[in-house]
């Protein structure tokens, strides 16, 4: 999963999610334009699902690292459950290099 965010103002950012899983129900792919909030370390993503594939609900929430600059969002499953993805900065070579190193998924 990839997120890229931009602050668009003091408490405000916007951004885009590209993501790929491989569950027991086969693959999920999925691509969005997102905007969001921050309130003290909270913060709350929302998705305008622009991708076919999209299934994941319309928002996300979760909170900021202030450690690491990193930030954690819990996205709803099916069942009801939360899974909780933990995010981390990075620069656009790590993105690259964790690109060149990527495998295609089985299926």
């Amino acid at each position: 999963m990839f997120v890229q965010l931009t602050m668009t103002g003091p408490a405000r950012f916007e951004g885009s999610i590209v993501l790929r899983f491989l569950t027991p129900g086969g693959p999920v792919d999925g691509r969005s334009h997102l905007t969001g909030a921050l309130t003290s370390d909270d913060l709350t993503v929302r998705f305008d699902n622009s991708s076919a594939g999209w299934n994941l609900g319309s928002s996300w929430s979760g909170f900021l690292h202030s450690t690491d600059n990193g930030f954690t969002l819990n996205i709803p499953q099916s069942d009801g459950n939360l899974f909780t993805a933990v995010f981390s900065a990075a620069s656009a070579n790590d993105y690259n290099a964790a690109l060149k190193q990527a495998r295609p998924m089985q299926r």
